[in-house]
This record gives structure tokens, sequence and C-alpha cells, in this order.
């Protein structure tokens, strides 16, 4: 019997989506950069993830276009008072090597933020003018903005949305049985 594999599993990722997810956890830091002319500790986590995602691509994976397809990784780890330490099986030199091809993935994604931020500015724009106002968006109206809908008519559409909610008929109470309601269970 052979097992098809689900095509909804994400098991492998592929080389040339692993930049696509670095360029997305750099568009915080790239956005702050942009939009506030300022940056902040906000991304400090998304960048520690996009720094070992890159330096997993190089020394893990066998992804790096200059040091080819090699595990890098630590082969040998030991308890060393309180930590687990890790023993590189690469040179000093190598290191150096690892150190540059992971800043090399790093800018060229930070760079790629960038872009698609600068040429979708005014989107951004509309974004963050729907989100103070409303606190939180749906994928309908993150896809409106992404259309080139304006603020205002994202914003119309989910106070439309609210009213609709909110005026649609309530259920009818049942009468009380007189038994308390913590009691009865329906599950």
């Amino acid at each position: 019997e052979v097992t098809v594999p689900n095509k909804k599993a994400h098991t492998h990722i592929t080389k040339s989506k692993l930049p696509d997810m670095i360029t997305m956890l750099l568009a915080g830091r790239v956005a702050e950069k942009l939009f506030l002319d300022d940056i902040t500790t906000g991304a400090s986590n998304d960048i520690q993830r996009a720094t070992s995602l890159a330096r997993k691509m190089v020394v893990e994976f066998g992804m790096s276009n200059n040091l080819g397809l090699m595990h890098l990784g630590s082969e040998n780890s030991y308890f060393f008072g309180k930590d687990y330490m890790e023993r590189n099986t690469y040179s000093d030199s190598y290191a150096e090597k690892i150190d540059s091809c992971v800043l090399e993935i790093l800018s060229s994604c930070e760079k790629n933020a960038e872009k698609i931020l600068s040429s979708n500015k005014k989107i951004v724009e509309n974004m963050v003018t729907v989100l103070l106002a409303k606190e939180t968006i749906y994928s309908d109206e993150v896809d409106m903005l992404m259309n080139k809908k304006s603020a205002k008519s994202v914003i119309e559409k989910i106070e439309e949305r609210t009213n609709n909610n909110s005026t649609k008929a309530q259920p009818k109470k049942k009468k009380s049985t007189g038994i308390k309601s913590s009691i009865i269970s329906t599950k």
C-alpha cells in the first residue's frame, strides 16, 4: 500500500519558500523604518526567528549558494555546568563564512521587504487607518485593502456587518423550568 502525502501538510519547506518566510519576519522592522522613521524593540523576536531560519538554511539544510550541500550543524552536545554546550564541527574560518552567508540572506530578504512595502505604501497606510478605527479586521477586509479599496469603504463594510449582526432576530427565550441552569448539561 502506498501512502500519498497530504498536500495541505507542510512537512517540507522549499528553498524558494524560506526567503519568503524570512521576508515576512523582517517586514515589521522594515515597516518601522519606512513609516516611523525610527525603530523599536517590537521586532526583536521576529529578527531572532529570521536569523535562526537563515542560519538553519546554511548550516542544517545545505541551502547556501556559497557553501553548498553540506550539514554544518553541531554534531556533539554535552552538559557543562547548568547548560548544554555544542561543539561545532567546523573551523573558525568556516564560522565566518557561515555568518557571511546568513547576513547575505537576511540583507536580501530585508531589501525585498522594503521593496514590497514601499510599492504598497498606500495599502499599508489604509490598513493602519482601518486598524486604528476598528482594532480588528478579517480576511475579507484585508482582501478589500489589497484590492486597493479605500480605508473609508472598508470601515463602512465593517460597520454594515456589525449593524446587520446586531439587528438579527434574537432567539426566543425558553420558559424557565424552575431547575437551576448549572444542573442542566448537554454534555
